[in-house]
């Protein structure tokens, strides 16, 4: 028979556990909205990347075109990559890639902070002017 303080004690783990389950299911709609508009804006990119390839096919200078071509097809996939996979598929993906190439996911962090350092620090110029 339990007693009132174990069964206490289960009503409020599983409170604690209903509490953490809401928490992660917000957490997860916010990623999701953000993953969302990130897509967005890579498609977005993608198109503006292949609108510049038009006039230089136009104009013969056809490497050139055939690499921004190249390239806004590269982004339109990893918009439909990132589209088809929900948050926790693309986190094990990213954990698979870092420990097949460590050395590549490492570099790929260092150049995203400091990308990210650059930004900040040019924001914060215009911000105080």
């Amino acid at each position: 028979m339990a007693t009132p303080e174990a069964s206490s004690s289960t009503r409020t783990g599983q409170g604690d556990a209903g509490t953490g389950e809401r928490m992660r299911g917000r957490i997860s709609s916010a990623v999701d909205a953000r993953k969302d508009r990130a897509i967005d804006s890579l498609m977005g990119v993608a198109d503006a990347v292949r609108r510049m390839g038009d006039p230089l096919q136009e104009e013969s200078y056809g490497k050139a075109a055939e690499y921004t071509r190249k390239a806004a097809e590269r982004l339109d996939e990893v918009a439909l990559y990132l589209r088809e996979r929900n948050t926790q598929q693309l986190i094990h993906d990213l954990r698979g890639f870092a420990r097949r190439q460590p050395a590549v996911f490492v570099g790929i962090g260092f150049l995203a902070g400091a990308l990210c350092g650059r930004f900040l620090k040019s924001s914060a110029g215009r911000a105080e002017s």
